[in-house]
């Protein structure tokens, strides 16, 4: 970046001074001036948005093309504009002009005005005076004469003149300025007709537009050739220095033409310096009303940040931050920031790579201190390019907490990231990130048809994509030889047309994104992915399905009931996963189930703190609620809830604060509350022709069976983020009722609570039967200045007293401070060796590695949409007012180097064994917990047992000789299964090596060249099968197979020690003497 800082590089044509206007307008004017590199004396307003030529000048023949740069030096329009159209043939043709904020594109502006007055010619001469009343002129004014009939014939129609000010109601003409300065009039004839109008002269100067190669300012694209000596922008001091320059030339007459231009002098001085580095513009007793001519000048001021005054308020108009970052940023790389808080959406920096930029903090358009923005007290900035490490900075890095009108450097660098190696749409074309296995075409063809630059695809073969099921986000694969091969999303689905995005090309780690094909073919081999599953499709959109029943059956599964469906027949298996995007739906009377700001709903299975969206489904509104409106849930029964219009008053209302929305009862007809508190994916444990068991450890169904408004998909095994932070309990210092008295921390791990919610702890599941806190559940504490934080229950002393997992730098005991909140969280559980502990994050690994965990969330983080596949509590994503994380604003959520990774608030299910030693997982407390060292590898058997479709195999301790010594050797009746190490629970190594036979103790069963391995883990550091001394040393083990009809008996010897990549193989002999019948 080649910022200009000195100001003798500095011409009027870059940076204009307008002094009518008092504004400042700079913009990098290319290197080619038109008209032969000589400014237009003669040029003047007629309509709004246009300029036209006077005298013999002719834009046409001089060059001016649309897109050029208009460089107005005078009067009240001064400033830089586009031309919009190259001007038509011949003389004092006009062009038409676009604001430099609203791009090269730009419609005509309205903001250029025609600037002047007229006379009749015949009624308004006297001698040598012209009548005009309230003309405005002063002497010296330049005017050009544009005749409506016939002019003077002592003028000339479209040259210009100089005003004799005669007084305020009449005027004379000069030829030059110098005439009329000396009063020397033109003899007027008084022999015209019509009227003359006389336009306030403007002095123009047109360039090529030398802005970079690519650029844009609000959106709008401002791009030029890249050669404007400003295009990379001019410190402020630059600025300031070339003001002061021009200011003291005292000149009528400059080098930027000999025509009269203005005399800077005369005015007062736009800028006060208070540092080379911070400004003011405008205000005060010398500035008067300076400011800057658009948002395009104010992003070309380089280090600097200043405040806008004026000359009448007593607080400033606006404040502008300096920021630039520091460290390498490739200069392709777009960094973004956000303002006021984590749940803002983000905004780019007007420019690419590294930032020296001015960044508005404050708005105040009164400027009297009471301002309608203030961003002071919050600012992060990111920069996440695809294939290098993702980077961000906010004001606590910088040391400060409100941000100034000064230059603020935050760190800001990323390298070469060397984990991301496949595109995004392979990303969702494959296993492991959005399949089980490596999937199969719902369609194909061989005669797709693209275009190159188009983002189009065709195929008539097919006949239509939307009856063949092919949906937007499905993956539409070129398979041929072609320099478009790969993978590319589809966001569009038409009959025989799909609209595709992700034009993406790889090389190495660097990505480079495009917007269409990059060649023409019309017979290109194609295949269409869908990891959707159920239900079928034949809109080119996702359609939901409604399920006809959810209910929880053991606390940990839950079914779902779709009457009338075929889940089997759709291939939906184990393994798969179900994902629910409305939970459920309560309908109840708008009349009758409400009285006294209560509603009234049997088995409501709701929970303090739940949202809800309120459907008025087709009546009449409750007063007091606004249709389509988010609502947080008191629970008062299991028959009866309050409405509350924030999280903090539910908890209030249920622990006795009457905070709750005032309703009345309305029109006897049914309503409806959209529940969304169970949404998320669920792994499908069995699959029958109407019903799904899923596995509801992570957030159970509801107790009583809900039969309306369930909505949800089925999908194929894929990698799928989601988030959860449910406060189950709450108390606050600051409650009417029931305050929190006193907080007692003793033994640096045990916090004791007085007052408050009288389960203290404890909380009320969704039947509104109380649970006790448990071991992994989360406490977070704040408001309390001294002992503010998020912690881990260890155990539970008493509903009011818990042992924490973390340890407190002190005791601590008496009332807690005002603003005081207590609150139980759940997360999501997961044990690591002997802890229960909590993360918000957790991703379902589908078997993949850590780098294959680790390019998937890194395409979720650049993501604008919403990331969590549950129901989200974070940033606005959603037109009823659902809330959810995006993705580009969001916390980083791991971390990667070969061949270690680490979830930061993010646990990994179902990863790749061979890589649980490498993974440290951070919990919701930022504390790194790493499993206990698990031993991973294969067991191989040869093909004779592979072929034997009853072929079985265990795997024992050979003896326990390092344990208890117990004698319980293999070859003896208490011979012990080594247990696998993947599930919590016992999973003895045992199984059918066939997949005819059954199926395996649960590890990956593959086969090649008649070969079968089947993986295993050992928990290394944890086992005590043998006895507790033998944790942590090596476990020898022996192998046993045996088949029926081709593999005979055998046994295999082994160890398993603290690695990965263990071979145990067993090669059995042909069998060629059994002679049974029947598999057993």
């Amino acid at each position: 970046m080649a910022i200009i800082t000195d100001p003798d590089l500095l011409s009027r044509y870059d940076v204009i001074f307008n002094s009518a206007s008092q504004r400042v307008s700079i913009y990098p004017v290319g290197d080619t001036q038109r008209n032969t590199g000589v400014t237009y004396t003669n040029v003047y307003v007629d309509t709004a948005g246009t300029l036209t030529p006077g005298g013999a000048e002719n834009f046409n023949t001089d060059g001016v093309v649309a897109g050029d740069v208009v460089a107005i030096q005078n009067d009240v329009n001064g400033g830089h504009y586009y031309v919009r159209t190259t001007p038509t043939a011949g003389a004092n043709n006009p062009i038409s002009l676009a604001m430099i904020d609203d791009g090269v594109a730009g419609a005509e502006t309205t903001s250029l005005t025609v600037q002047s007055t007229s006379y009749t010619e015949a009624t308004s001469i006297t001698g040598n005076v012209i009548a005009i009343a309230t003309h405005g002129y002063v002497t010296g004014d330049s005017v050009v004469a544009v005749a409506g009939g016939t002019i003077d014939s002592n003028l000339t129609d479209l040259n210009v003149y100089y005003v004799i000010r005669v007084d305020a109601g009449n005027i004379s003409l000069a030829t030059t300025y110098a005439n009329a300065v000396a009063g020397t009039a033109i003899t007027l004839a008084d022999d015209g007709t019509g009227t003359t109008v006389l336009h306030n002269r403007l002095i123009v100067g047109i360039f090529t537009n030398g802005a970079s190669t690519s650029e844009a300012i609000l959106g709008n694209d401002t791009s030029g050739d890249g050669l404007g000596d400003v295009k990379d922008g001019i410190s402020q001091q630059a600025i300031y220095s070339f003001g002061k320059e021009e200011w003291r030339v005292d000149s009528l007459i400059t080098t930027l033409t000999p025509e009269y231009n203005d005399d800077l002098i005369r005015h007062q001085f736009p800028y006060e310096a208070i540092t080379s580095e911070q400004f003011e513009i405008g205000g005060g007793t010398s500035h008067d009303n300076w400011d800057w001519f658009n948002s395009y000048t104010r992003k070309k001021v380089r280090t600097a940040g200043w405040a806008e005054k004026t000359d009448v308020g007593t607080g400033d108009l606006a404040r502008e931050t300096g920021i630039i970052t520091l460290g390498s940023v490739d200069a392709d790389a777009q960094v973004y920031y956000q303002q006021t808080s984590v749940v803002t959406p983000k905004v780019d920096f007007t420019f690419l790579g590294p930032v020296n930029e001015a960044l508005r903090v404050y708005t105040d358009a009164s400027a009297d201190n009471t301002p309608t923005d203030d961003f002071t007290t919050y600012l992060k900035l990111f920069v996440r390019k695809k294939g290098r490490t993702y980077a961000g900075s906010q004001i606590s890095d910088i040391g400060v907490t409100t941000i100034q009108t000064i230059v603020n450097r935050f760190p800001l660098a990323h390298t070469v990231d060397t984990a991301i190696t496949l595109s995004d749409a392979e990303l969702l074309g494959t296993n492991p990130y959005r399949f089980a296995t490596t999937p199969v075409a719902i369609s194909s063809g061989t005669d797709g048809s693209k275009t190159i630059n188009l983002n189009t695809f065709t195929s008539t073969a097919v006949g239509d994509f939307a009856a063949a099921g092919v949906i937007a986000g499905d993956i539409l694969r070129i398979t041929e030889a072609d320099v478009d091969i790969g993978y590319y999303e589809i966001t569009n689905v038409a009959t025989t047309t799909l609209t595709v995005t992700e034009f993406e090309s790889v090389s190495g780690n660097d990505f480079t994104f495009g917007t269409g094909w990059a060649a023409t073919n019309a017979a290109t081999d194609f295949e269409i992915y869908s990891s959707l599953l159920f239900p079928a499709q034949t809109t080119g959109t996702l359609v939901e399905a409604t399920a006809t029943g959810l209910v929880n059956t053991s606390g940990v599964t839950g079914t779902l009931t779709h009457t009338a469906q075929d889940f089997t027949a759709a291939g939906v298996a184990a393994g798969d996963i179900l994902i629910i995007t409305q939970f459920y739906d309560i309908s109840f009377n708008a009349s009758t189930a409400v009285a006294g700001n209560i509603i009234t709903q049997a088995n409501h299975n709701l929970r303090t703190g739940d949202r809800i969206i309120y459907d008025i489904n087709g009546g009449t509104v409750i007063s007091g609620l606004v249709d389509g409106t988010v609502y947080y849930v008191s629970v008062a029964s299991s028959s009866t809830f309050y409405l509350c219009a924030t999280l903090a008053d539910a908890w209030a209302r249920t622990n006795g604060d009457s905070t709750e929305i005032a309703i009345t009862a309305g029109t006897s007809e049914p309503h409806l509350l959209h529940v969304h508190e169970g949404d998320g994916a669920y792994d499908i444990i069995t699959a029958g022709t109407t019903t799904l068991v899923v596995d509801t450890t992570d957030q159970q169904f509801p107790t009583t069976s809900k039969t309306i408004g369930t909505q949800y998909h089925v999908v194929e095994a894929g990698m799928y983020l989601q988030y959860k932070n449910k406060t189950v309990q709450s108390s606050a210092a600051t409650q009417t009722t029931t305050p929190i008295t006193d907080i007692t921390v003793t033994g640096l791990n045990t916090i004791a609570l007085t007052g408050g919610n009288t389960l203290g702890f404890d909380y009320k599941d969704d039947a509104y039967v109380t649970v006790n806190v448990q071991s992994g559940d989360m406490i977070e504490i704040t408001g309390t200045g001294t002992i503010d934080g998020r912690y881990t229950v260890l155990s539970r002393t008493s509903a009011t007293t818990v042992v924490i997992y973390e340890t407190f730098a002190s005791n601590v005991t008496g009332a807690p401070a005002a603003g005081t909140i207590v609150a139980v969280e759940k997360g999501f559980e997961r044990t690591i060796g002997p802890d229960d502990l909590s993360f918000n994050w957790k991703v379902t690994g589908n078997g993949g590695g850590l780098q294959d965990v680790f390019q998937f969330i890194q395409s979720e983080l650049r993501s604008s949409s919403d990331i969590d596949q549950g129901a989200g509590t974070f940033v606005p994503a959603g037109s009823l007012g659902l809330v959810g994380f995006i993705g580009n604003i969001n916390d980083l959520l791991m971390s990667f180097a070969s061949p270690t990774g680490s979830g930061l608030n993010l646990f990994i299910d179902d990863l790749d064994s061979n890589d649980i030693n490498n993974a440290t997982f951070f919990d919701h407390t930022s504390t790194a917990q790493n499993f206990p060292f698990t031993s991973s590898g294969s067991l191989v058997f040869n093909p004779n047992l592979t072929n034997d479709t009853q072929a079985k195999y265990w795997l024992f301790f050979t003896n326990d000789d390092a344990g208890d010594n117990l004698g319980r050797d293999y070859g003896t009746a208490n011979a012990i299964i080594v247990e696998d190490a993947t599930t919590p629970t016992a999973n003895p190594i045992t199984g059918y090596i066939n997949a005819v036979g059954g199926s395996t103790h649960g590890g990956v069963r593959s086969v090649a060249s008649s070969t079968t391995s089947i993986t295993f883990t050992y928990a290394y550091d944890t086992n005590v099968q043998r006895g507790a001394g033998s944790v942590s040393t090596a476990a020898p083990v022996t192998l046993v197979a045996i088949g029926q009809p081709t593999a005979q008996f055998v046994i295999a010897s082994g160890s398993i020690v603290n690695a990965t990549g263990i071979t145990i193989s067993a090669v059995a002999a042909l069998e060629r003497n059994y002679n049974g019948s029947n598999p057993v």
